[in-house]
């Protein structure tokens, strides 16, 4: 169990402990560190809910002791991830100055992926350029600035059919008036925190296609 100091805690905190739990391995102290995430903010259910089922599969398995099930859940490596099948990777750009956080965690996608960046359709050359410098690989996609990220994700779909990809991650340039930073990097630590993370999350949705 947790510590009761985490009461004293905000969501993005115990976001943040809970990720290192998992990292860790410390599946039973992570369970618990969602949950209270969870009911201080409910609406980041879809980006907890991998990592929580994961950690929750982990305490199954070792409470079953059974030998093949733990080998079927393992942290996937990289050459079990189906290569034939599509991933898109789409980055919605807004706040220039948040470019390097996302940059550092694109890295964790698969490098076969598809990279999308939009961005609003009044960006000057340079912060275009400035976007390139940032994100080399990614095909730029200028969308009107309506309806934030969602109508960014809307309109890239006038573009590209996403209807080709079996594995899309969406992330985009989080700011606000509270702890920006810190959430920012807490979200972004919770879908692309590492490498490994990434290829339990899209083996997740492979084994449970249902979600």
């Amino acid at each position: 169990m947790i510590s009761r100091n985490t009461e004293k805690l905000d969501a993005v905190s115990i976001l943040a402990k809970g990720n290192s739990a998992l990292r860790d391995e410390r599946f039973a102290e992570a369970i618990d560190y969602y949950r209270s995430a969870l009911s201080e903010q409910p609406g980041l259910s879809f980006i907890i809910r991998p990592n929580l089922e994961y950690a929750q599969s982990k305490v199954m398995d070792t409470d079953e002791t059974s030998q093949h099930k733990s080998a079927q859940l393992q942290q996937p490596n990289p050459t079990t991830l189906p290569s034939v099948e599509r991933y898109a990777l789409v980055i919605h750009v807004y706040h220039l100055d948040t470019l390097k956080d996302l940059a550092a965690h694109t890295i964790h996608f698969p490098e076969f992926c598809d990279m999308f960046a939009t961005c609003p359709d009044f960006f000057s050359t340079a912060e275009l350029d400035l976007i390139r410098q940032h994100l080399p690989h990614a095909r730029i996609v200028k969308v009107p600035n309506v309806n934030q990220d969602i109508g960014a994700l809307m309109n890239l779909m006038n573009h590209v059919d996403l209807r080709d990809y079996g594995f899309i991650c969406k992330i985009h340039s989080k700011k606000g008036n509270k702890n920006p930073v810190a959430w920012r990097r807490a979200l972004l630590k919770g879908v692309l925190g590492d490498k490994s993370q990434v290829e339990r999350t899209i083996q997740f949705f492979h084994e449970h296609p249902d979600l």
